[in-house]
C-alpha cells in the first residue's frame, strides 16, 4: 500500500490509484520540471484516474472548490471555459513533455490493478468453495 500522497483527499473516488500513482513517480519528487510535480499540479486542478476498459486513464476532472474564483468579474459559463483552458495549457507544458514515462507508470498501475482484482475474485471464489 502507497504512502497518502494525493493532494486532494475531497476526490476520493481515485484516491488510492493517485497514492500508488504518485508513490511510483516519487523517485523526480524533487526535479521542478519532473512528472512527479506535474501530476500533482494536475491532481490539484482536478485530474482524476479512471480505470476504463481494464486500463487506467488520466482524464481531465471538474474544477475544485473556489478554482473558478480566479475569474470573479465572468460569468460562471466563461469561468468554466477559463478552467478548461488553463488545464489545456498546463496538460500540454506539464504532462506532454513526460507523455512516455507517464504512459509507462500508467500501464503499470493497470497491471496492479488487474492483479488485484484478479486476487479479490480469487479470494471470493475460495471463500464460496469453503462455504459449500
Amino acid at each position: 500500500m502507497a504512502i497518502k500522497r494525493d493532494p486532494r483527499p475531497d476526490l476520493t473516488d481515485d484516491s488510492k490509484l493517485w497514492d500508488e500513482l504518485l508513490e511510483m513517480t516519487k523517485e523526480d519528487e524533487n526535479l521542478p520540471e519532473g512528472l512527479y510535480g506535474s501530476l500533482i499540479g494536475m491532481r490539484i486542478e482536478g485530474a482524476r484516474l479512471e480505470v476504463k476498459n481494464n486500463m487506467v486513464k488520466l482524464l481531465k476532472g471538474e474544477p475544485g472548490e473556489g478554482e473558478l474564483q480566479d475569474w470573479p468579474d465572468l460569468s460562471e459559463k466563461e469561468q468554466m471555459i477559463k478552467w478548461r483552458e488553463r488545464y489545456a495549457y498546463y496538460r500540454g507544458k506539464y504532462l506532454l513533455p513526460h507523455q512516455k514515462k507517464l504512459k509507462f507508470y500508467l500501464a503499470r498501475l493497470t497491471k496492479m490493478e488487474l492483479e488485484e482484482r484478479l486476487d479479490v475474485d480469487k479470494g471470493q471464489e475460495s471463500v464460496g468453495t469453503e462455504l459449500s
